[in-house]
């Protein structure tokens, strides 16, 4: 068995430990009954940005919320009987694919398990708390994540050039010499991942914009020519690429290597092509200039 002894302990991981004492604290000063569902939503709460908390710490409360009534419900109508569970369990795993709370299953069902195997005691009263007990956890997560060590936007900006651009700048190369094995449904498939990344960094840095108001401003910016290639790269998918010359020059620029042209004859379409190609070159150049 090999260990990593240079791993380090990342602010995420702090956090979390951080999230869990905290949660547990406050559930002793409330006199909770069951703080290990304090600790477990504080665990499953914690995300890797603000953002991501917040719509994760929302859709958790919900979800949540799902579990415990049909845990009550279930228990009422036939408690104790396996066979029930395990339909509570299919009914609560189809209420979080319909609205995508995917994430959230896991406590949920932990949720919705706690409830109906309950054996003393109001039922009601049992549901209340462990909806309680998991409230704190995920908002002390939720706290936490936004007012310690908030990812600033000089550290946004530094995961855009490492993350997104050369990630984006890789697969107009890709997309261009077609030199890897991958069908254009595959290419969409990437730039849908792309536009969601722009589209969670911006309520990121949205977060942190009047903090840090210049760097909020060149974020934005190159998180706008990001999508604008992304929207370019969507239009020539389906064309066979033949550069100009003016674009062979350029892809040279970028990529240190001479584009190797198709033997077909050229046609109109390659004048649409070479238009948007020449678009994207530019704002990969204009990029590089900013980072």
């Amino acid at each position: 068995m090999q260990f990593n002894i240079r791993y380090k302990i990342g602010m995420r991981t702090i956090k979390t430990g951080l999230a869990v004492a905290v949660s547990l604290f406050i559930a002793q000063l409330m006199n909770l009954k069951s703080p290990i569902f304090v600790g477990i939503a504080a665990i499953v709460s914690m995300q890797t940005t603000v953002n991501e908390s917040l719509v994760a710490g929302k859709n958790r409360m919900l979800a949540t919320f799902v579990g415990a009534v049909i845990g009550l419900i279930f228990s009422y109508i036939l408690p104790y009987n396996y066979f029930f569970i395990g339909l509570g369990i299919i009914v609560v795993i189809y209420i979080h694919n319909i609205f995508n709370w995917k994430q959230s299953l896991a406590l949920s069902a932990i949720v919705f398990l706690a409830i109906f195997l309950n054996q003393g005691g109001n039922r009601l009263y049992y549901a209340i708390h462990r909806l309680l007990d998991t409230f704190i956890g995920i908002i002390v997560s939720m706290i936490i994540n936004f007012f310690i060590a908030t990812p600033n936007n000089v550290q946004s900006l530094q995961y855009i050039k490492e993350n997104i651009y050369t990630v984006l700048k890789d697969l107009v190369y890709n997309i261009v010499t077609k030199s890897v094995n991958e069908n254009n449904n595959e290419f969409k498939e990437h730039l849908t991942e792309y536009s969601k990344s722009f589209n969670d960094l911006k309520k990121e840095l949205n977060l942190n914009s009047s903090k840090e108001k210049d760097s909020s401003k060149l974020a934005f910016h190159i998180l706008d020519i990001l999508e604008k290639i992304e929207k370019s790269l969507l239009t020539i998918l389906e064309i066979s690429p033949i550069l100009n010359k003016e674009n062979k020059d350029l892809f040279y620029e970028i990529y240190s290597e001479e584009f190797s042209s198709s033997d077909r004859e050229t046609n109109d379409m390659d004048i649409v092509y070479n238009y948007h190609i020449n678009k994207i070159f530019d704002k990969i150049l204009e990029i590089e200039e900013l980072i």
